[in-house]
């Protein structure tokens, strides 16, 4: 649990943590029938977690601009678990491990609520929404 995020962004983490999003991949393997699986922003892939999140071109432009915003050297990711590993084993202080896990679980929440509102119409969103909101 991060101190330094509202409550449900840490819920948020914990549901990506354990795959527990509904994501099209999780709710057509639980029986749902989905027509489409495909990913709601590129079309491109399966719409799986690590896909949304790390995977498609949406998220991998926004994680690029984080990187160059911190001006860190931070390698690329795959999933939720290979990023806590970059954390973890990084030479980074512990003030600087704080400060980029909050900036990345707030990046992971705004792609999240941008591809839901993209799914869902709730309001029309710029492809840029999820990194300025960071900012």
């Amino acid at each position: 649990m991060n101190k330094e995020v509202p409550r449900k962004v840490n819920i948020f983490l914990w549901r990506v943590a354990w795959n527990r999003l509904s994501t099209r991949r999780n709710l057509s393997a639980k029986g749902l029938e989905i027509s489409d699986i495909g990913c709601v922003i590129c079309d491109c892939h399966v719409e799986s977690l690590d896909h949304i999140l790390f995977g498609c071109a949406l998220a991998m432009d926004h994680c690029r601009r984080t990187r160059i915003w911190l001006d860190i050297n931070m390698p690329s990711y795959n999933s939720w678990q290979e990023w806590l590993s970059w954390v973890d084993s990084s030479s980074l202080t512990s003030i600087t491990k704080i400060r980029i896990s909050v900036i990345i679980a707030s990046l992971v929440w705004h792609i999240w609520r941008f591809c839901n509102n993209s799914l869902f119409g709730l309001r029309s969103m710029k492809k840029e929404t999820p990194f300025y909101s960071i900012r």
